[in-house]
């Protein structure tokens, strides 16, 4: 072949001038059958990855959801507990009070105790002195 080779638009050597007509044709099936074969790689990729970000959007939805009911539970805990610890401080108060009010009553007899005391002491030296006379 003395002529010269042939160049497409692309400067490139058209592909039926390197390889026999039925071998192009050959590398044509293999390469739609690679294309279809990345095509559906593509797909079950796509497939994947929306499965992914759902499942990822569920687990974040639940997530929520179980911090949202933590932090509940841990607010009705904190009321309980506050209005719990309020009834106590109440209850220490009253006792604090009634205690108070004991320890008045408790002085206030023990100086009538004493006042008693004293007059039963008068009444007795008063009961000596009538007795010796």
């Amino acid at each position: 072949k003395d002529h010269k080779t042939v160049r497409d638009v692309d400067g490139h050597i058209p592909i039926e001038d390197h390889f026999p007509t039925m071998a192009v044709q050959e590398l044509e099936a293999v390469n739609a059958r690679l294309r279809d074969e990345l095509q559906q790689k593509e797909r079950e990729m796509i497939d994947l990855e929306q499965e992914h970000y759902d499942q990822v959007k569920k687990l974040q939805w639940h997530v929520n959801e179980v911090k949202h009911a933590a932090e509940f539970d841990l607010e009705a805990l904190r009321a309980e507990t506050d209005a719990r610890l309020r009834a106590e401080e109440l209850r220490q108060d009253d006792l604090k009070a009634e205690l108070r009010m004991a320890k008045e009553q408790l002085v206030s007899k023990e100086q009538a105790l004493a006042q008693l005391q004293q007059e039963l002491a008068q009444l007795h030296r008063a009961h000596q002195m009538c007795t010796k006379v």
